[in-house]
């Protein structure tokens, strides 16, 4: 049979208008485009207006990961088979503030095994700020994992030195910082007794040190210097809290260190 090479050329010109990549490309990671919805429906479903803020800003974030895992072009446009609808799909969104903290730090452990590891991190930071809308119930939990009790076990020692220099800067305090080192006292007080009962199985449950010396810094000498050493220290113990949950092995620690963190970033506030 004979083909007339004219009969060629509108397929090759169609051809030539598409791409490889819009049809074996790279698609949305499920479980981030899920947690992008749920983020929308919360924005869209709660009243309180930081919390649906919040939201709406977290499913911004988790929408640029979408892209950000996929790749973009030249022009900065991902693939065509990445692209996705915005909207809240079927996801039910939270019916208030309080559903959305009693659940967040469990959804984020239930998602992170469906998750990329290098998007861990975000999903997490966001059940923190998620959970620390609202005063924290810190949530019983029964953790076996070696690599997450000895991470228990260095939380606890990292409270302990927060307890010292609490106690350190409170007698340089004026009367507004005495107020505030109480306040953070307590809720480190909750998390130290908190982590010495998850730990109390185990049979090894750390100590205060006997003394606990200053790194790259004087110890403080007047109100000033005592403020900046209560910022500094809440600072790095939240940023120390939010490593851990990321790094949980099990789901069990993880809700707990993300519920521990948020309490910990209420304190800091």
């Amino acid at each position: 049979m004979k083909i007339s090479r004219l009969a060629l050329v509108p397929a090759c010109l169609a051809l030539a208008s598409c791409s490889v990549m819009d049809i074996a490309g790279p698609r949305p990671n499920g479980e981030v485009l899920a947690l992008a919805r749920q983020a929308e429906a919360d924005s869209l479903s709660l009243h309180d207006a930081p919390a649906a803020e919040l939201r709406s800003r977290q499913a911004a974030q988790l929408y640029d990961e979408i892209t950000r895992l996929c790749g973009t072009d030249a022009a900065g446009a991902p693939p065509a088979t990445c692209e996705v609808e915005r909207g809240p799909g079927e996801a039910a969104g939270a019916p208030d503030v309080g559903a959305l903290t009693g659940s967040a730090a469990e959804g984020a452990a239930r998602a992170v095994s469906s998750l990329p590891d290098e998007s861990v991190d975000l999903v997490v930071a966001q059940a923190v700020d998620a959970t620390a809308l609202q005063p924290v119930n810190l949530p019983p939990v029964t953790v076996a994992d070696t690599a997450d009790l000895e991470a228990a076990r260095e939380m606890l020692r990292r409270e302990f030195a927060v307890e010292y220099a609490l106690g350190l800067a409170s007698s340089y305090a004026d009367a507004d910082l005495s107020a505030r080192i109480d306040a953070l006292g307590e809720a480190a007080e909750q998390r130290r007794d908190y982590l010495t009962g998850l730990l109390a199985a185990s049979g090894e449950i750390p100590v205060p040190a006997p003394g606990y010396e200053f790194s790259g810094r004087p110890e403080p000498a007047d109100s000033e210097q005592a403020a900046a050493l209560v910022d500094e220290m809440e600072e790095c113990l939240v940023a120390e809290w939010r490593a851990t949950a990321a790094g949980a092995s099990t789901a069990p620690w993880m809700t707990a260190a993300i519920a521990l963190a948020a309490q910990a970033q209420r304190g800091s506030i």
